[in-house]
């Protein structure tokens, strides 16, 4: 019986077939990059066996089915058209680690119950027409490496306890409608165990203010990008940033910052880019700065 079928990076077209179904020993199907149109048939839950699915950058369309093969471990459908909501039963896939929505049309809320999925390692959900907030539920998502949901209308505030998760390495959530002030969590570890965060992108959004680290003590932190242009944060430059000596790149351009910028900006001896335009600072550039690797300041 057939337990792999990878027909990607073709030319077929048409709908998949719903017989496909009936091989019911499959363990991995490939169909990426063709032109296979229509809805993705209902019966590929009975596929019991399937831990691979990937239907990437064909012209698929209607909403993903209520109900997926519960052995599925890696889930891309990204570059369709697919469209509806993210059914809340996904929360059934128990053992998947990757999930890649990016680049269709889904619509509504990102659906609290993917919580529940404890194995989940990868979510995509870039560039749909996603709403409402971000729910704090993904916080239960403990193996979670990287989350993304750049492009879509999400808006509201941003859980501190995503940032706490302890193996979240990136953070991309720019081009949204995200507003109020962002938890130090996104930038300063905040559990118990050693810091992951290294890439923060949180550009294009509505952000007001970023969470004194004062009273957290240290900021411990292997942050190496920092993206937070075009937002509207206020106040002076975040001081507890000058301690995070893993920064490659940062852009603050496009807020409201003002005051000066402190000299202690020449700690960060591997900054090979530091974009600042547009904001209030003022007085005298740094000296410090000079110790810095940076090819371009903006």
């Amino acid at each position: 019986m057939l337990r792999k079928l990878s027909l990607r990076s073709n030319f077929f077209n048409g709908s998949i077939p719903s017989s496909l179904a009936k091989c019911v020993l499959l363990h991995s199907v490939f169909l990426q990059y063709n032109s296979f149109s229509g809805a993705l048939p209902p019966e590929i839950s009975n596929l019991t066996n399937l831990q691979i699915l990937n239907l990437a950058g064909n012209q698929l369309s209607g909403e993903i089915p209520g109900d997926l093969p519960t052995n599925l471990r890696y889930f891309d459908v990204s570059s369709n058209s697919f469209s509806g909501g993210i059914p809340g039963s996904i929360s059934n896939v128990s053992q998947i680690q990757l999930i890649n929505l990016s680049y269709n049309h889904f619509s509504g809320e990102i659906p609290a119950s993917i919580g529940q999925l404890q194995r989940l390692e990868y979510l995509w959900l870039d560039y749909n027409n996603l709403q409402g907030t971000l729910p704090s539920a993904i916080a239960n998502c403990s193996s979670l490496l990287h989350l993304s949901s750049e492009g879509n209308a999400i808006g509201g505030v941003m859980p501190a306890a995503i940032g706490a998760l302890s193996k979240l390495a990136v953070i991309s959530l720019s081009h949204n409608n995200l507003s109020g002030v962002l938890p130090v969590s996104m930038f300063c570890n905040v559990s118990i165990y050693p810091p992951s965060i290294r890439n923060v992108q949180l550009g294009f959004n509505e952000f007001t203010g970023i969470d004194s680290a004062e009273s957290a003590g240290p900021c411990f932190s292997v942050l190496e990008v920092l993206e937070l242009q075009h937002n509207r944060v206020r106040g002076s430059f975040p001081w507890f940033l000058l301690n995070v000596t893993t920064l490659t790149a940062l852009d603050v351009s496009e807020n409201d910052f003002s005051g000066s910028i402190p000299v202690e900006i020449g700690n960060l001896r591997r900054l090979g880019e530091l974009r600042m335009a547009n904001n209030s600072f003022r007085g005298d550039i740094p000296v410090g700065i000079t110790n810095c690797e940076i090819g371009r300041a903006h």
